[in-house]
């Protein structure tokens, strides 16, 4: 065994990510094969290259892969979005056949006669791409990171010594593998492993630890904090700015979504105290401030900290150029205008919500944009001194597939302390208590504020009440139904206490509710060989196996999770749920 790179805690975000990820790939396949597929919890190990080449790893998570002189199945996927590294996955040979038949409706058996023919590798390829993709989808989602992977390239060989070479690594290079338990129906009980590069297997922990321990993902670095600044803002007060930011963004997003036409995600925020000589931008740097001085309901200032490039495919999207960096770009009156346009349509939807979800009428003033040729002239312009405290808050920042990047929001002090009073003080007046502060040792965990009684605006825009034709083909007639807004239920029972979550669990569990998770919905499915797949033209009718008249089904992440009926709702299909499954 090579030198431990990644330590224990790091091998348990690895099995973590893959056991999420690999739960959809399984569906996946399931689905392509129409067989039961389970893919289990993995096992994840450091060692040599030139080891497992040797088939020294260990038995018990290799199975019979890596056998000298015995073919094995070797599937490349290159991460090229998101994060950026190589994987191999190695299956045995006998497994790949068996799936490989029972795609094209033959007997799920070995047979001597089979041959890894160029149909065969390309219903492999298809099968593995299915299957990353799903994978990469998952992780995508897990991460809230946009991840891309290149098409698969399978290759079947018996030189264990071809993982090297696919892998680029050096015999002595430590990889981290990752073995599977695979089950199809009751044909396939079997193993496979996928090797990752150690710079792969940490870019996925990174970014699994940013979003679970509340690091900054943004590349905007914070010097060592000062235990005095959390007596400056309270975490009760952090948490309810966090929170009222996370509100208002998502209304921002759909604001720019609906200007530049195009998909916007800005994600939850993460709050820091620091002095500002302590804050470090050099992710932005060349960079853009955007000053924004509260008027009304509010008092103080928030400066936006986005990167010049990032702005440019902005302002290209915004007037139908072609979204990309140019070097002859120039933030002259025109487009400096049209960056501040930008920021007036998202900071003014940003504080309707805020108006909206404190009670109180809160104005703006017009956003001011200035250019920064160096990260030292964000404090000097803005007249912020470097011993001053703010409160900084990070976000990602995704436009469809033009940009994946971030940007910072500073606010003072004293408008950070009136945000978090008055949205602590609107709990109180919808009926929920403001959450205690949490004592420094407490013997034990005191019960979590109920936030399912709070009222919030949703990121996106939500259709009005309406009444919305259904499709129903046992009718002549649509019938018509009455759309009505949903109400989350809480995560505590007060009739039940073991229901109760204590307010640690409850912070432990909040990363992961805004996670976003894929929900689709599935009229039917069906089975076809490849012959007559490759036989369909425009006009082709596919029979499903759902009836007319039955629901459909709602999948979230690739998992059944509801029946529904489908309804129109302003023009756009929409599903009411009719029965929960899971």
């Amino acid at each position: 065994m090579g030198e431990a790179i990644l330590n224990e805690t790091k091998t348990d975000a690895i099995g973590e990510i893959h056991n999420i990820t690999m739960g959809s790939a399984a569906d996946a396949i399931s689905n392509m094969i129409d067989a039961r597929v389970s893919i289990t919890t993995p096992q994840v190990s450091v060692c040599k290259a030139s080891d497992i080449a040797k088939g020294k790893l260990n038995e018990s998570i290799s199975g019979d892969l890596f056998e000298e002189g015995v073919n094995a199945v070797y599937v490349k996927i290159d991460y090229v979005k998101g994060i950026k590294g190589t994987s191999l996955l190695v299956l045995n040979p006998d497994d790949v056949q068996i799936i490989v038949n029972k795609l094209m409706g033959m007997p799920p058996e070995v047979t001597d006669d089979f041959e890894f023919d160029e149909m065969r590798i390309s219903a492999i390829c298809e099968v593995m791409n299915q299957m990353m993709g799903a994978s990469a989808t998952s992780m995508s989602q897990m991460l809230n990171t946009p991840i891309d992977i290149s098409p698969p390239e399978t290759i079947v060989s018996d030189d264990n010594n071809l993982l090297l070479e696919l892998q680029n690594v050096n015999p002595n290079d430590n990889v981290c593998a990752v073995a599977f338990d695979l089950m199809i129906d009751d044909i396939i009980k079997s193993k496979f492993v996928n090797l990752l590069s150690i710079d792969l297997a940490d870019s996925m922990v990174e970014k699994l630890f940013q979003i679970n321990m509340g690091t900054d993902s943004m590349g905007v670095a914070l010097d060592d904090a000062d235990d005095e600044l959390d007596e400056v803002l309270s975490d009760e007060k952090r948490d309810a700015i966090g929170e009222l930011q996370n509100m208002m963004m998502g209304s921002a997003a759909t604001a720019l979504s609906n200007f530049m036409n195009a998909k916007v995600w800005i994600t939850t925020p993460k709050v820091s105290i620091a002095k500002a000589g302590n804050i470090r931008f050099d992710d932005l740097d060349p960079s853009i401030c955007v000053k924004i001085q509260y008027v009304k309901g509010m008092h103080g200032a928030s400066i936006l900290v986005l990167k010049q490039s990032d702005v440019q495919l902005m302002v290209n999207q915004l007037m139908g150029m072609p979204p990309v960096v140019t070097d002859d770009f120039v933030f002259d009156e025109m487009n400096i205008s049209a960056v501040c346009e930008i920021m007036n349509q998202m900071m003014g939807a940003s504080a309707t919500t805020l108006s909206e979800i404190l009670s109180t009428p809160t104005d703006i003033s017009t956003p001011e944009a200035i250019v920064i040729d160096t990260v030292d002239d964000i404090l000097k312009i803005n007249n912020i001194a470097e011993d001053q405290t703010v409160c900084a808050i990070s976000f990602d920042l995704t436009i469809d597939d033009i940009i994946s990047s971030h940007f910072v929001t500073m606010l003072t002090i004293d408008l950070a302390n009136e945000m978090g009073d008055k949205m602590l003080g609107s709990y109180s007046a919808n009926g929920v208590p403001a959450p205690p502060p949490e004592p420094k040792e407490k013997p034990a965990p005191a019960p979590a504020p109920k936030p399912a009684e709070k009222k919030r605006k949703p990121a996106a825009s939500k259709p009005k009440p309406a009444e919305s034709k259904v499709i129903n083909n046992n009718s002549s007639a649509a019938k018509s139904m009455k759309v009505e807004e949903f109400n989350m239920g809480s995560f505590y029972d007060d009739d039940d206490d073991d229901n109760i979550i204590s307010r640690e669990q409850f912070k432990n569990l909040r990363p992961l509710l805004d996670v976003p998770m894929e929900v689709s919905v599935r009229i039917g499915t069906t089975q076809r060989r490849i012959e007559e797949v490759s036989d369909f033209t425009k006009g082709t009718i596919i029979e499903l196996d759902t009836m007319a008249n039955e629901p459909v089904e709602i999948m979230v992440n690739g998992n059944l999770m509801a029946r529904g009926e489908v309804v129109v709702v302003d023009d756009n299909f929409a599903v009411r749920i009719t029965e929960i499954v899971k």
